[in-house]
Formats: structure tokens, C-alpha cells, sequence
């Protein structure tokens, strides 16, 4: 926003939200210095509080002026959370607001204690409210969630203008989300791979086949000639055997002990 957005920003204020009234004062008070200035600049109709109100709001983490903008945190619980000086009591302390509907006096107070009383906003939300930070139930989503975990989901989803669960399902939505072309493509690659690995197969079983059969073959017809051997039917009674010298007879298989 520039100086001309700006002013035009505060003099219309009419349907503008407090984060962008809050830039606009953020803007010209780099120009003026102050914020009676700026309102005697402009002849606003408001005063230097809202404006610096406003400004404090501006300045609050992205995702608790998200916040206010929605109206779910008053600009008054707004400004007494901007004046924390830590990020992560001001995340809590708008958390808190917006599960536990803790009213402008409550957070008033519950800041005063963090600053003047040195207690941490865990202890000073409990002291002040009642309120155990670490108790608060966020809803299930699938599966139950640590408070831890949920604070931090709730930060994250926030500074990009949306509830934790519209994260969560646009998270889970993009680790599902399939290209169907892509599975195609898959399958395609996946059914060629299986068919060359088939037909890888076809070619071992093609190869050996005939070496098999021809084994199947001799040992076939060395089966027929001990047989025949045996029977008395073979020529000169006798077996070619090439793996032994000797040829073995019918008597000498009988002296042998060989019925």
C-alpha cells in the first residue's frame, strides 16, 4: 500500500477491515512520525488510540489479524494481545480467545499478569481464567491429535487464512490426489514389463525343451536296451555300456549275483 492507498484507506474507512485500516496507519506513520499527525493531517474523525489500535493490530503475526478481521477476536482483544512481546504467548493467548470465548477484560488481565507478574501464559491463563492451556480439546480428525501438535497446526493454518482442519484436508487431499494419466502410463509400463519377462520365459522354456526331450529320448532307449538285455532279446546278449570297458553278459550278470 502506498501513501495514496493509505490515506484514501483512512478518510474511507467504511467497509474496510482492521488489518488493512491498520497497514494504512502503519504507512503514514513512516511519513509523520506520530499519530496526532496523521489524524491533523487527514482531520480524521477519530483519535490517536484508534489509530494506534489499529497499527498494533497491523502489526500482529498474519494469522491472529486473519483473525480479527473474521470478528472472531474483537479489536480490543486484538490490541491486548499485541502487547505481548513474545510471538508464541500471542499465538496462545489468541488460541485461547477463540476455543474458550475469553472476553476483552479476561485478556486484559491475563497480559498484565504475563508482564507485570512474570508468569508464563500457561500459568497466567490458568491463574486468571481457569483456562489449562494443554486441555484444550481440539476435535478429531481421523486420529486424535497432542495439544503441541495442534497449536502448531493452528499457527501454520492461520497465517494462510483458514481453519487447521481446511489444512489438514488440503493436505491429506494433495497426498491422494492421483494423476490419472500418470497411473495409465503406469500400468502401460508395468503389463509391457510383464510381457517381456513372460516372453523372457517362453524363450528359456523354448530353449531347454528340446534339450530335455532329447534326454527323455536316450535315457528312453538305454531303458529299452537293458530290457532287452535282460530278456534275453538283445544281439549276442549283450548291453552297450560306454561308460564301463567291460560288457556285461547274461551269465556274467547271473555269476554276479543278478537274477
Amino acid at each position: 500500500m502506498d501513501e495514496g492507498g493509505a490515506v484514501e484507506c483512512l478518510t474511507n474507512r467504511s467497509g474496510k477491515k482492521p488489518s488493512e485500516i491498520g497497514q494504512a496507519v502503519d504507512v503514514l506513520y513512516q511519513v509523520h512520525g506520530a499519530h496526532a499527525k496523521i489524524v491533523q493531517q487527514l482531520q480524521l474523525d477519530v483519535g490517536s488510540n484508534y489509530l494506534r489500535t489499529m497499527q498494533r493490530i497491523f502489526r500482529l503475526p498474519q494469522g491472529i489479524r486473519w483473525k480479527v478481521d473474521e470478528e472472531e477476536i474483537k479489536v480490543t482483544q486484538g490490541y491486548a494481545i499485541s502487547r505481548l512481546v513474545d510471538e508464541d504467548d500471542q499465538w496462545m493467548l489468541a488460541i485461547t480467545v477463540v476455543e474458550k470465548k475469553l472476553n476483552a477484560k479476561e485478556c486484559n488481565k491475563v497480559v498484565d499478569h504475563v508482564l507485570n507478574e512474570d508468569l508464563s501464559m500457561r500459568d497466567a491463563l490458568r491463574a486468571v481464567t481457569g483456562v489449562r492451556f494443554e486441555e484444550i480439546s481440539p476435535p478429531v480428525l481421523l486420529l486424535p491429535i497432542g495439544v503441541d501438535f495442534w497449536f502448531a497446526l493452528s499457527k501454520a493454518a492461520w497465517q494462510q487464512g483458514e481453519e487447521w482442519q481446511d489444512l489438514c484436508y488440503r493436505i491429506i487431499r494433495g497426498s491422494i490426489d492421483i494423476d490419472t494419466r500418470e497411473v495409465i502410463e503406469s500400468a502401460e509400463s508395468l503389463r509391457e514389463l510383464v510381457r517381456k519377462d513372460t516372453d523372457s520365459l517362453h524363450d528359456l522354456v523354448r530353449e531347454h525343451a528340446e534339450s530335455l526331450r532329447k534326454i527323455a529320448d536316450r535315457t528312453a532307449h538305454r531303458m529299452e536296451e537293458l530290457a532287452a538285455a535282460l530278456s534275453g532279446e538283445g544281439e549276442d546278449n549283450t548291453v552297450n555300456a560306454p561308460e564301463r570297458p567291460q560288457q556285461a553278459t547274461l551269465d556274467g550278470l547271473s555269476r554276479s549275483g543278478i537274477p
